[in-house]
């Protein structure tokens, strides 16, 4: 697609979007997979970014890593789990069977995080 935006002529972006997470490592346990694939997109970032200046690419490479968005990712983590570790085909959803920490990670995204459509229109802005 990279040859693709190129053949358009004029500036294009590439926006890639990670988390702060990816940015810094946590120390809890329950974070590592999710940590690790931000991390992952900051460094697959960074090299895209490398090889198309090297190349003198029209496609300019950009991150995004925001903080807390509001989002049911936890619930939808759990899902995945227990789809994954369990076996179980039914989506946890029902954020009263959230143990604690996570209930508490919850309740700070979706009362502290901004919104999606605010995170869209900040990276539209910039």
């Amino acid at each position: 697609f990279v040859e693709a935006m190129e053949r358009q002529g004029g500036d294009c972006h590439l926006i890639n979007i990670a988390s702060g997470a990816g940015l810094y490592s946590q120390h809890r346990a329950t974070m590592g997979p999710y940590v690790a694939s931000k991390h992952c997109a900051v460094v697959l970032t960074q090299a895209i970014r490398t090889e198309l200046e090297a190349r003198n690419s029209t496609v300019k490479v950009h991150l995004l890593c925001p903080s807390l968005v509001a989002t049911d990712l936890i619930p939808n983590s759990k899902w995945a789990h227990a789809r994954v570790v369990k076996g179980e085909t039914e989506p946890v959803v029902d954020v009263d069977a959230l143990d604690d920490i996570s209930d508490a990670f919850h309740t700070r995204l979706n009362r502290d995080g901004m919104s999606t459509d605010m995170v869209a229109d900040l990276t539209f802005q910039a």
